[in-house]
């Protein structure tokens, strides 16, 4: 039985769980019926629209882990991890997608490029979203085999087995763990953090420009 502590924890992650799916469910239910009315949305409430709906799955999946965990469910807890990790990787796209789309269309560079992504980003995002879609559901496929084909091997050595194997298993599993980590995560939040500077100097470069038009008036 968990402690008292373990149970407030628990019960404010599952209360404030339950408000981030209403918020987001709001939003999906709004933006879905506008989509299915007007058979499609602009390509910022697209993307808003499957962030909210990863987010409201990630919420649930949260909750249920929660109470799966303190039922000591501990075998389905495994299987519920794959779809964790797969919609927290596709969160993180979606969230680098939406600031690179703001910083496009907001932004007033003259390079050739932003001209160029302003000019085709409509027609991008529906094929940015489901080369995320694939390429989350692709890691998390490979990082859930890779981990139980460790978890194998290390079963089969068992406790006397060879220490050198076990060891060159658990390294090889750090390293890859590491770099699928390390791409589906410091890719999209490079990303976003770049979207991010660029459209702040763009803002604050017209800032300085309308100051300098009011100073002349």
């Amino acid at each position: 039985m968990p402690s008292s502590a373990t149970l407030i924890f628990m019960v404010i992650f599952c209360l404030e769980s339950l408000a981030a799916m209403l918020q987001n469910g709001f939003v999906v239910t709004v933006l879905g019926r506008e989509w299915v009315r007007c058979q499609g949305l602009p390509v910022s409430d697209m993307i808003v629209t499957c962030l909210a709906a990863s987010r409201f799955c990630l919420h649930g999946i949260g909750i249920l882990n929660n109470f799966l965990a303190f039922f000591e469910f501990c075998y389905q807890v495994n299987y519920i991890t794959f779809f964790w990790n797969f919609l927290n990787n596709f969160t993180v796209w979606l969230m680098a997608w939406l600031a690179i789309f703001y910083c496009v269309k907001i932004s007033s560079f003259s390079h050739s490029v932003f001209f160029w992504l302003k000019w085709r980003i409509p027609r991008l995002v529906p094929r940015l979203l489901v080369g995320s879609l694939i390429i989350c559901g692709l890691s998390t496929t490979s990082l859930a085999i890779e981990q139980a084909v460790t978890v194998e091997m290390s079963t089969s050595l068992g406790p006397r087995g060879n220490c050198t194997a076990d060891r060159t298993t658990l390294t090889f599993s750090q390293y890859y763990f590491l770099c699928n980590a390390g791409f589906m995560w410091f890719v999209p939040f490079l990303l976003f953090l770049v979207s991010i500077f660029l459209l702040m100097f763009s803002l604050c470069r017209h800032m300085e420009q309308m100051r300098d038009r009011l100073q002349l008036r």
